[in-house]
């Protein structure tokens, strides 16, 4: 497999945990041939509650401006390191899946649908507590993309 196309997939947010991912990548996967996918999932709607017994329910939009300022904070700050090697070596193809939606469900939609072959994703380091209850982006990718996912601690 050393010579054929890879097809990794990278779920990114503005964290410093996908900078460890790209950064693993970059240390014990690169191959010449790789195709990079970059996946950023914007959740398009957040639910909490306000006070005993109450709830509220926050909708945002993201207009196309929005979205096009998102890509570029994605690729420019947090994948700075994975861009400069990438550009500046020539080596890898790249490219950036943007959608909205709930993270876990559009991630492993996009996997699907691109054909990826591996996933490597950095853990937001829940308590076990939080993870428990509200479940993590990682756990959700891990149990459900059909496809080997590498899930890099931040430390």
């Amino acid at each position: 497999m050393a010579n054929s196309e890879r097809i990794i997939g990278i779920p990114v947010d503005a964290s410093d945990h996908s900078e460890k991912a790209c950064d693993w990548y970059l240390k014990n996967m690169k191959q010449a041939n790789d195709v990079i996918v970059i996946i950023h999932v914007s959740e398009m709607t957040h639910s909490g509650s306000i006070g005993e017994g109450g709830s509220m329910t926050i909708t945002f939009e993201i207009n196309m401006a929005s979205l096009v300022w998102v890509v570029m904070f994605v690729v420019d700050n947090v994948l700075s390191k994975l861009k400069g090697y990438l550009f500046n070596k020539g080596k890898v193809g790249f490219e950036v899946k943007l959608c909205g939606g709930k993270p876990g469900e559009a991630i492993c939609s996009i996997i699907k649908e691109r054909g990826i072959d591996l996933v490597i994703m950095g853990s937001r380091g829940m308590g076990a507590i939080r993870r428990t209850f509200v479940g993590s982006v990682s756990d959700y990718v891990l149990h459900h993309a059909h496809v080997p996912v590498i899930i890099c601690p931040k430390h």
